[in-house]
C-alpha cells in the first residue's frame, strides 16, 4: 500500500499546476484530497513530499477549513 500511495502521490504533485487540483479554485477534490492526506499522516503513511505538503497546509488554512474543523 505504501508503494501504491506515494506513486499516486507524485502523479498529484506532477499535475498540480495551480494551488488547487483543477485550478484557482478549491472543489470537491480538493476537500477528499486533503483528507485523505490528513488520514495518510494519522496512518504513517510516507511523506507527501515538498509540493503536497505545501498543498495540504495552504488548503487546511482556509477560513472554511477551519470552520468546519471547528465542527468537530
Amino acid at each position: 500500500a505504501n508503494w501504491e500511495f506515494a506513486r499516486a502521490l507524485a502523479r498529484l504533485a506532477a499535475g498540480l499546476e495551480g494551488p488547487y487540483l483543477m485550478g484557482e479554485e478549491m472543489t470537491v477534490p480538493d476537500i477528499v484530497l486533503v483528507h485523505c492526506l490528513g488520514w495518510a499522516k494519522i496512518a504513517g503513511f510516507p511523506e507527501p513530499g515538498p509540493r503536497l505538503e505545501s498543498y495540504f497546509h495552504t488548503a487546511r488554512a482556509r477560513d472554511g477549513y477551519k470552520r468546519a474543523a471547528a465542527l468537530h
